[in-house]
């Protein structure tokens, strides 16, 4: 990360105490993110396949709305032979709709170090897709110049780029425009083709993931929808890698749904192709192809071997979550508190909880402390300016004396995420 510090680009990154352990402050342009190492992720996040992710990178301001990212860095050595398992994995975390997910390999993180050109096969490159020459007017077309380079892009350099602008909507476009380039017209113009394009993908993929591919408003095949199919070819007889992609007519209309859009993807990864010279760099393309659809909520990755072990059996999916929260949404209205945990970092949910427990009124997330004039002088993650308390996370600590000179008690936000029971009394008597 250190390398990325230039004068275009200002990176800081320091240790730092996170969520109780040892952990780094990052700091890239005006963005601030906590990043904690060795997190699970399971049914207490909502995650119905569990994993531990190496590292995982949420944003120091509770005001900055961002997905936190679960970072996982995958050696060739130990994760060749469970490439099913890992996409199993990093797909229901996704699927949670509460995190991303990003997969570094070594070859990505040593390439910083020494130039690697060709480590992954490049699976975007629109010279390789039906449409590919209509990207960059689609780019300028959807507002979205600023992204051009960013296909071209390693997962790390990916990684910088999204933490630099971490505005999930434009990310979500840009990937929606990348879908757009894989639509074949003159392939799929007829319901023979999308009648075989149907087939082939069903029998290719496990029946609930390809029934959600499906899951369209498409009722007359090729008069309502699009259709595109890649295959990429290690020799005339071995596939290893597909992708299916169907779009709604009505969805890529300007300014464009990117829920119209069903991506799925198999990767070849059975036993013998393993075995073969070209399989790190497909693989390596594979995990990098997942960093950037998962940007688009209806997407599908598996693998040949995941799908022999059943490996995607157990994931629920983005839709099913969304209807079972509009059905508690219809049935509750959500308290003050629930409202603040909406707006707030997951990481955040146990200390609301307890607060709210211990009969705290609730705070005001990305409190502004104002002067005499009205001009903000000060912030803090969570304040409470009738009980005059306010916690700060580090970088927040520089407003430490504004606050105390107004006679306000301030916390690190990081001691009370550390030992939340020791904070529970202090809103009984503000003045100690």
């Amino acid at each position: 990360l250190k390398l990325y510090r230039t004068a275009a680009l200002p990176l800081m990154i320091k240790n730092d105490l996170v969520n109780g352990k040892p952990g780094y402050f990052l700091k890239i342009g005006d963005r601030a993110y906590y990043i904690e190492p060795q997190v699970k992720l399971d049914k207490f996040n909502g995650v119905s396949v569990p994993s531990r992710a190496d590292f995982v990178i949420r944003p120091a301001r509770i005001k900055d709305k961002m997905k936190p990212v679960a970072l996982f860095l995958d050696g060739f050595t130990w994760h060749r032979d469970r490439v099913g398992q890992d996409m199993a994995q990093r797909m229901a975390i996704v699927q949670t709709g509460k995190f991303h997910v990003w997969s570094l390999s070594w070859h990505d993180i040593e390439n910083k170090f020494k130039s690697r050109k060709t480590f992954f096969e490049d699976y975007l490159n629109p010279a390789g897709l039906p449409s590919g020459n209509k990207l960059n007017p689609l780019l300028k077309g959807y507002g979205l110049n600023n992204f051009k380079e960013l296909i071209k892009d390693n997962s790390f350099d990916l990684l910088i780029h999204f933490l630099e602008n971490p505005d999930e909507e434009q990310w979500k476009r840009f990937m929606f425009v990348v879908s757009l380039l894989h639509l074949d017209v003159s392939r799929f113009g007829n319901n023979e083709a999308v009648n075989r394009w149907q087939k082939d993908m069903k029998e290719l993929f496990p029946y609930e993931i390809s029934e959600k591919i499906m899951e369209n408003d498409c009722p007359d095949l090729n008069q309502s929808c699009l259709y595109g199919k890649n295959e990429t070819t290690l020799d005339a007889e071995t596939i290893i890698l597909q992708q299916f992609i169907t779009a709604e007519q009505k969805a890529i209309q300007p300014p464009g749904e990117p829920v119209g859009i069903r991506v799925g993807c198999c990767f070849n990864d059975s036993a013998d192709i393993k075995n073969k010279s070209e399989f790190q760099s497909n693989w390596n393309g594979f995990l990098r192809l997942y960093n950037y659809f998962q940007f688009l909520p209806y997407t599908y990755f598996v693998t040949a071997s995941g799908i022999q072990d059943n490996a995607y059996d157990g994931i629920r999916f983005f839709d099913e979550i969304i209807i079972e929260t509009d059905g508690d949404d219809k049935t509750s209205m959500a308290s003050d508190w629930d409202e603040l945990k909406d707006i707030t970092d997951e990481q955040f949910h146990g200390l609301l909880g307890l607060l709210k427990d211990n009969e705290w009124p609730v705070p005001e997330a990305g409190f502004e402390l104002e002067g005499e004039s009205g001009e903000i002088i000060a912030s803090a993650e969570l304040g409470w300016k009738d009980l005059k308390i306010a916690f700060l996370t580090h970088e927040e600590m520089v407003y430490e004396n504004i606050f105390l000179d107004l006679e306000w008690k301030i916390i690190p936000l990081s001691d009370v995420l550390q030992n939340p029971d020791k904070y529970m009394s202090m809103r009984n008597s503000k003045g100690e």
